[in-house]
């Protein structure tokens, strides 16, 4: 079994996983080793194993530590939660919705690398515990407030407890827990290269913020950004990406409407994205690859990148949901 630590903890709470994982190493997992040696199993076995999960799991909390504390000396930094208060919550589309925190001691937040995320605590009355769920930050970094972007997602039986709790329960005045940014999909702050921003759906948040911060810095790098949606009616954020190309003449939007209805007029392609289609503004020399969204998309952007011989480390990317290799 191969644990990548490192990447465990990029996308964990706030909480002591190592405890937990102590507690996971001296029950369930000798139980399973015992089950599957059968009477091979013998008490010298089950120390060795013992020992050296135990081992593991001090490494663990060490190198978790180092996270905390590494956090908490930030300028605005903090460990462990901290109390954020609701100070504008913003309708972007039929399906997203934006939430606007600042912190209720009113001291300085810390920043950010364009593209991670925060982790909130929120406790739904239909739960019996406290859950928490990580959102791409999906503005600039400012200092003073932190900008999430959250999908309605399903409905019925298929529908996210928290995202729909905080659609339809989280007001502005409510306070909520926050846990530092933390990440390890971000952008690179290289300005001699041109940088390619691609999304799908709710994947463009951490797109947006590595857009703000370019926007911010005017470095006039080329920057194209591709997004794909359904149709005009949940694509959040069009206007704000439209407004900064027309301004920036090294900015360029493109985008793509799965199913466009009558109504739609701003997309440039109509079907899902076909990156063929716009090679010619995007095969460019020395070019960075942010891209990000559900497992297809990701797929598809990856294997065309690399069909067009792009290398592995001008890729970029993050799936939403639990980790996998694409």
């Amino acid at each position: 079994m191969t644990v990548n630590y490192y990447e465990w903890c990029s996308h964990s709470s706030c909480e002591n996983r190592a405890l937990l994982f102590q507690s996971f190493r001296e029950s369930t997992l000798l139980e399973a080793v015992a089950h599957v040696l059968g009477e091979a199993a013998t008490d010298d076995i089950l120390n060795a194993w013992t020992e050296a999960y135990g081992f593991l799991a001090d490494l663990f909390i060490e190198v978790e530590e180092g996270i905390y504390r590494e956090n908490e000396q930030l300028a605005g930094g903090w460990r462990g939660t901290r109390e954020f208060k609701v100070v504008n919550k913003v309708k972007e589309s039929d399906l997203i919705t934006s939430f606007y925190f600042e912190p209720v001691d009113g001291l300085p937040v810390a920043d950010y690398q364009p593209g991670q995320y925060i982790g909130i605590y929120l406790h739904p009355e239909q739960s019996e515990h406290r859950c928490i769920r990580q959102y791409s930050l999906s503005d600039a970094p400012n200092g003073k407030s932190y900008r999430i972007s959250v999908k309605r997602e399903g409905e019925g039986e298929t529908q996210g407890m928290i995202s729909h709790y905080l659609h339809d329960h989280v007001q502005v005045g409510d306070v909520v827990e926050l846990c530092p940014p933390s990440g390890d999909f971000y952008l690179n702050h290289r300005t001699d290269v041109p940088v390619v921003l691609m999304s799908g759906g709710v994947g463009q948040t951490p797109m947006l913020s590595m857009l703000n911060s370019l926007t911010s810095k005017k470095t006039g790098q080329p920057i194209i950004f591709v997004h794909g949606a359904i149709n005009s009616k949940v694509h959040a954020f069009d206007q704000h990406v439209r407004d900064i190309a027309e301004e920036n003449d090294n900015i360029e939007q493109v985008l793509f409407y799965d199913e466009p209805t009558g109504d739609c007029s701003a997309h440039h392609y109509a079907g899902r994205t076909d990156l063929e289609l716009i090679r010619e503004k995007i095969d460019l020399p020395g070019a960075h690859y942010y891209f990000c969204g559900p497992l297809g998309y990701m797929s598809m952007v990856k294997a065309s990148l690399q069909g067009w011989g792009v290398t592995e480390d001008r890729l970029h990317y993050e799936v939403f949901g639990p980790h996998k290799n694409l």
